[in-house]
């Protein structure tokens, strides 16, 4: 399917760059930020989300041939356990939620003003 873009009206447009403006500075982007570069020089927290993602794929792959053993499920749960107590990654998934939150709240106003569901459309244009 060839779509031609359609050109938008710069009222539309200068709209929606500030809304991403005030977006970006708002504190849940700002905070999730933080906890993602936080995130990122954590070493010890970035070799634990490697190893459960290894682990979780070995678990998966194992009980896909049935040969899954109670130490390989118990080394999962303490990876998990591990990754719950890290304060990074506690942060960073925190920070994410709250920028979800404020997604789905900015989705709604625009729905309320538009008189459509606006999220819904914007998931079937292939945006965000």
């Amino acid at each position: 399917m060839n779509r031609t873009p359609k050109s938008i009206p710069s009222d539309v447009q200068a709209a929606t760059q500030s809304l991403a403006a005030s977006m970006s500075s708002a504190e849940p982007f700002v905070g999730y930020w933080r906890a993602e570069r936080t995130l990122n020089e954590d070493r010890p927290a970035q070799q634990l989300l490697h190893d459960l993602a290894a682990a979780q794929a070995e678990v998966r792959r194992r009980q896909y041939d049935n040969r899954l053993s109670e130490e390989e499920l118990r080394h999962l749960r303490s990876l998990q356990e591990a990754v719950q107590s890290s304060s990074s990654i506690s942060e960073h998934t925190a920070a994410q939620q709250r920028v979800i939150a404020l997604v789905r709240e900015v989705n709604q106003e625009i729905s309320q003003l538009l008189g459509i569901d606006f999220g819904s459309l914007a998931k079937r244009a292939g945006c965000c």
